[in-house]
């Protein structure tokens, strides 16, 4: 299947990269040496993102603190690893810029409206075990469906027709549908696509791993948070094909011990709600 994924992408005309330009913002931001004004100064020429930034740091995440005016107030307030995860979420929304109609257009949104609610999800599940690395979780939770961004900005209705509509149709996963119609799925090519952008094994083995059908999640808890939202993000509504077949995966949920899961839900989808209405601000 791997040979199926390199002729995809060499043929592929549309498939998604990080500009250069993104890059290099990351790099700044993620550099131990960087400062609040030098990453101020990269952002604020970006109008769409300085806005964006400026309504997450005013936002209901943060809704005890007083109203902040400027990119590096509020880069203070985010910190570096929560103005990264931003800068990426803005970026994603990139992806609507390959469709050709309003019908895959609207495809594209819920992708990317699922992929802002598994980040959110995971992270809150990480938040609960092992903070220090919830804000990377975030990130590869948010990409790790980039695979399935890039068949749809690629094949469009052709993908929505032969693969999601028939999986809903036949309840099957989209999984198997893919390795049926197109010689491998999804995960493998979001693997492809992590490791061809150079990001940390972590987004790789998430992306390529998140249908995994067993797994003890001591051994990953961060996979485990990524299964678990991709689940709960599509209960809530937010992903395409949302009557295809989902495994249930309670062992990995009881891991995490929430004491009270629907509020635990309620919490995370109003953050999602949130983040959806800044970024399609």
């Amino acid at each position: 299947m791997q040979d199926q994924v390199q002729e995809f992408v060499k043929n592929a005309n549309h498939i998604p990269s990080i500009p250069s330009q993104m890059t290099h913002l990351l790099q700044t931001i993620s550099s131990p040496n960087s400062s609040t004004a030098e990453i101020g100064k990269l952002i604020i020429p970006d109008a769409t993102l300085s806005a964006r930034i400026l309504r997450l740091a005013n936002s209901a995440f943060y809704f005890r603190m007083a109203p902040v005016t400027r990119i590096n107030d509020a880069l203070t307030r985010l910190g570096f690893k929560t103005t990264r995860s931003m800068v990426v979420t803005v970026w994603t929304q990139s992806m609507k810029a390959f469709t050709n109609n309003k019908t895959e257009a609207d495809a594209v949104s819920h992708m990317l409206n699922h992929g802002t609610a598994c980040a959110v999800i995971a992270k809150a599940l990480m938040d609960r075990i092992n903070r220090p690395i919830a804000e990377d979780v975030f990130l590869a939770a948010l990409l790790h469906d980039m695979g399935r961004l890039a068949i749809t900005s690629q094949l469009g209705k052709q993908y929505m027709d032969d693969v999601l509509s028939f999986a809903e149709q036949s309840n099957r996963d989209t999984s198997s549908v893919e390795e049926q119609v197109l010689g491998f799925n999804h995960s493998m090519l979001g693997a492809h696509l992590m490791q061809s952008w150079h990001l940390p094994t972590l987004f790789k083995d998430i992306a390529q791993d998140h249908h995994k059908q067993t797994l003890a999640p001591e051994n990953n808890p961060a996979l485990a948070s990524v299964i678990i939202a991709d689940l709960w993000a599509t209960e809530m509504g937010y992903n395409v094909a949302l009557n295809s077949y989902r495994q249930k995966r309670e062992e990995l949920v009881d891991f995490f011990k929430i004491s009270d899961i629907n509020q635990f839900k309620e919490d995370c989808k109003n953050k999602i709600t949130t983040m959806i209405e800044i970024l399609n601000s």
